[in-house]
């Protein structure tokens, strides 16, 4: 579907009770992963294999209740979206729903196809024209992007190939050694020995300050949702950081490994120059190395 919205033509009450449904199933399945393990690396093999099962379930829910919502917003829309693009045309879309009774503006992330390079870029194309967006310093498929959604309405967000040079908006960010300052228009994040120190809101004026110390378990014993350590933690040094800066989220990433905890953590430090201008994202990815 291109950028022109298709014209509504909505769910019957039985379709909705029905897609009401396969959610609520999604939900359920949500809530038990998320209230039993905050630590999901010790549960027993039986748990991980029953939550795996309960998620794979959610997942196929949640794609029928997105093939079944974009049909009903228009012939051919949910063809279109779930359809590879043909060999000639290398546009990839994106159709964002707001579902809160306000208007919305938030970054968000879509992984392009694994299409052939494009010699000019690429130009992020929504209903209100071209938007801000920023490809992700290590993913290089993954393009951040602003969408700007009315209250309880969807947009739509075409990611095209330009035509001649000059003409691309998804720019790259800017790569530095080390954790350097960040900032936005809101906040101001320093760091001392690559690890976050203090959070300043630039309008108030107010500063918190961090202490923030990453440590890895070597061994331990206990059941399927108990953790009891035998030895201290094994703290994690920064092995490498980076600071990326743009135009849609500046951030600092945080590479940690240790031989002896035999684990290996990133962590990404990030900042919104749209939507959630006022909030510090921090996600960790736990792996094993």
């Amino acid at each position: 579907m291109g950028g022109q919205a298709a014209a509504q033509h909505g769910l019957s009450a039985a379709e909705s009770r029905g897609l009401l449904g396969e959610l609520a199933e999604a939900w359920g399945a949500i809530g038990i992963c998320q209230h039993h393990d905050a630590m999901p690396g010790v549960m027993e093999p039986e748990v991980l294999a029953d939550y795996t099962a309960r998620l794979d379930k959610a997942s196929s829910a949640a794609g029928r209740v997105l093939q079944q919502s974009l049909q009903a917003l228009g012939p051919g829309s949910a063809a279109d979206a779930a359809a590879p693009p043909p060999a000639t045309q290398l546009n990839h879309t994106v159709i964002v729903f707001n579902p809160q009774v306000h208007d919305r503006t938030s970054v968000l992330n879509t992984t392009l196809p694994d299409l052939p390079s494009v010699p000019h870029g690429w130009s992020v194309v929504g209903d209100a024209g071209p938007v801000a967006a920023q490809f992700d310093a290590l993913e290089p498929r993954v393009v951040h992007f602003v969408a700007s959604v009315s209250a309880l309405g969807y947009s739509t967000f075409d990611f095209v190939p330009c035509a001649s040079p000059g003409c691309g908006q998804v720019v790259k960010p800017v790569l530095a050694d080390g954790a350097l300052p960040i900032k936005s228009a809101v906040l101001s994040l320093s760091f001392q020995g690559g690890l976050l120190s203090s959070v300043l809101n630039i309008a108030s004026g107010v500063q918190a300050h961090i202490v923030q110390e990453v440590a890895a378990y070597v061994d331990g014993v206990g059941g399927a949702y108990i953790l009891i350590e035998t030895r201290e933690a094994t703290p994690l040094r920064a092995a490498q950081a980076q600071t990326i800066t743009g135009p849609v989220l500046s951030e600092v990433v945080q590479d940690y490994n240790s031989s002896g905890a035999a684990a290996s953590l990133r962590q990404r430090i990030r900042i919104y120059h749209f939507g959630q201008t006022d909030t510090v994202e921090v996600t960790q990815m736990i792996g094993s190395g």
